[in-house]
């Protein structure tokens, strides 16, 4: 598969994510939609439909934009590294995340994406130490580097701001990579994967050398006693 191909594919469900969240913003705008009707108020029943919705639905342009840009970036990325578990991923964290919330929460109205945001942070490092893979393990430092000041919003540090949705997303998250753990391949003994399709084994450290030149052992100086060992010198250092 051609690279560019890739990343557009990696790339169009994070457009069309965050495509749809745009519209939702206009319909909320343009018919003054309540989020009474569209959000999560944990344990009444009523609330339930929340969880589907709550998602779409922000409290302001900035609230939007911040989850906007966080979810194409992460979602991107996801989309990218493991196509073929992107979606399940992000439907376990969008049902899981509520449900958890609509469990733990206050007693108030939640609405918008900062769950999925937290849940697109944990799976990173969560399947870096799940499985045994080069590429997911580089790509969950550089989202903790990024998104390690994020960790403060598990705290009840702010009014208005949703701890339990963020600390609801961050367990749907670990639960969506341990439930989807076995789509991520691990490297063999020698290998790195960098991404699903490319295995880079580690280069053999006496490829340049004659193999009929090879020593058995330490009391083997047949390789060194032999001058034509001169011409092969050791060049992966």
């Amino acid at each position: 598969m051609h690279e560019s191909s890739i990343i557009l594919r990696a790339l169009l469900r994070p457009f069309l994510l965050g495509f749809f969240m745009l519209a939702c913003w206009e319909a909320q705008e343009y018919f003054q939609l309540s989020y009474t009707d569209f959000g999560v108020y944990p344990r009444d029943m009523r609330s339930l439909s929340g969880i589907l919705t709550m998602p779409l639905f922000h409290g302001s342009s900035e609230h939007l934009w911040g989850n906007l840009i966080s979810i194409f970036s992460l979602y991107a990325l996801l989309s990218f590294f493991s196509p073929q578990l992107s979606l399940a991923a992000l439907l376990i964290m969008w049902f899981a995340g509520g449900s958890f919330l609509w469990i733990i929460g206050r007693s108030s109205w939640h609405i918008g994406a900062s769950g999925i945001v937290y849940g697109l942070i944990a799976w990173f490092p969560a399947m870096a130490l799940l499985r045994r893979n080069f590429g997911y393990r580089v790509l969950a430092g550089i989202v903790l580097i990024y998104y390690g000041s994020s960790l403060w919003g598990l705290f009840p540090y702010r009014d208005g701001v949703s701890f339990e949705g963020h600390i609801a997303g961050l367990m749907a998250g670990i639960l969506a990579a341990w439930f989807l753990r076995k789509g991520i391949p691990e490297d063999e003994p020698g290998t790195r994967r960098i991404i699903p399709f490319i295995v880079e084994p580690d280069e053999d450290p006496y490829e340049h050398f004659d193999h009929k030149y090879q020593g058995k052992g330490p009391g083997d100086r047949s390789a060194a006693q032999d001058p034509e060992s001169e011409k092969h010198p050791h060049s992966n250092l």
